[in-house]
């Protein structure tokens, strides 16, 4: 298997629903799960390739051959992964030590070349390893839009989404200096050179269609921002990367999800929930497919673990078959990709 990285910037802001059922639109969130984004691969892959290529991916994703994380913040030459779910009693505390309590609440991602450095944070105490100025890699925009019907007044509305400044592809700011370069990133574990061919064109494809909601109205458009950068244990880049790549292959005390899972029937019954610090997500939505059925349907709901949360041995997952008497299968994708996390 081999691991990629793989850089998308926005050229357009992106909206991401939240993760609450009936929060509206101005609401959302700044990243993607990753069986939102695998859903969309997957209905762009079967416009490019036809359903039997579409179907081939997915059962070499079940099998564990092709393996995605969740869209993740980046920042210049900063990956960041998502805050993990651990509650860590201290191995003892100091006089006039920082109190953190607010601001760790607040915290939802960490720089992946801090991240050692913030597990022992929170086991031993001290300074917060690294700066929160200047790490955020986005800002939340409010979209109005129109609503036009035949025969009715037109009635605005307010979108939440989300802009990630890439440079000249933000031309509306004119800055004194450069801005920085942002955007989100995932990582792919692959083993076909073919299938990462095919992944690449419909990455391409996928830029120009968008990701996310409300792309008619011309949201979540990207490209690649650079080629996709092969890392391992040991071989990386910069920093960051070189981090992760110790990081996704070793073992640890707790494994941390980048991706949701949904675990199979087998691992649910194996699950010792005390000896694991997790977080529900529930997922829902409609199917998307204009060939399911002739008009809009909702997909049968699921919970699933979020990303960030920490197991005691890692789950396989599953990719879901959530139709309900449509024309087609409607995959919900649920595989689990992990970093060992050292106490």
């Amino acid at each position: 298997m081999k691991n990629y990285i793989i850089k998308l910037k926005f050229t357009s802001p992106v909206r991401f629903g939240p993760d609450r059922a009936g929060a509206g639109l101005t609401l959302g969130n700044e990243t993607c799960h990753s069986d939102t984004f695998f859903s969309a691969l997957c209905i762009e892959w079967l416009k490019i390739f036809g359903e039997a290529e579409m179907n081939e991916m997915v059962r070499w994703a079940e099998a564990g051959h092709f393996i995605l994380s969740s869209l993740l913040p980046w920042k210049g030459q900063e990956l960041f992964l998502p805050k993990p779910v651990l509650f860590l009693e201290k191995s003892n505390t100091r006089k006039n030590e920082p109190a953190y309590g607010k601001t760790l609440k607040k915290l939802k991602w960490i720089p992946a070349s801090a991240f050692d450095s913030y597990i022992r944070f929170l086991k031993e105490g001290g300074e917060l390893p690294f700066s929160q100025e200047g790490n955020k890699a986005w800002s939340e925009v409010l979209i109005a839009r129109a609503a036009i019907a035949r025969d009715k007044e037109t009635m605005p509305y307010v979108i939440s989404a989300y802009r990630f400044p890439f440079g000249e592809a933000e031309r509306h700011h004119q800055p004194k200096e450069p801005l920085p370069e942002t955007g989100l990133y995932f990582i792919l574990k692959i083993d076909s050179e073919e299938l990462m061919d095919k992944l690449m064109i419909v990455l391409e494809s996928l830029g120009l269609t968008g990701i996310g909601g409300k792309k008619t109205t011309g949201l979540g458009r990207f490209e690649l921002a650079e080629e996709p950068i092969e890392f391992d244990s040991n071989s990386g880049l910069y920093d960051s990367d070189t981090a992760l790549g110790k990081m996704l292959d070793r073992t640890g005390e707790f494994y941390m999800s980048l991706s949701v899972v949904a675990p199979s029937e087998e691992e649910l019954e194996a699950f010792e929930p005390q000896e694991s610090f997790y977080t529900l997500v529930y997922r829902s939505g409609f199917v998307e497919s204009a060939s399911y059925w002739p008009s809009p349907i909702k997909r049968r709901p699921v919970a699933m673990f979020g990303t960030g949360s920490c197991f005691k041995a890692p789950l396989c997952g599953r990719i879901l078959d959530l139709s309900s008497g449509g024309n087609h299968p409607v995959y919900r994708y649920g595989k689990g990709m992990y970093l060992g996390v050292k106490i």
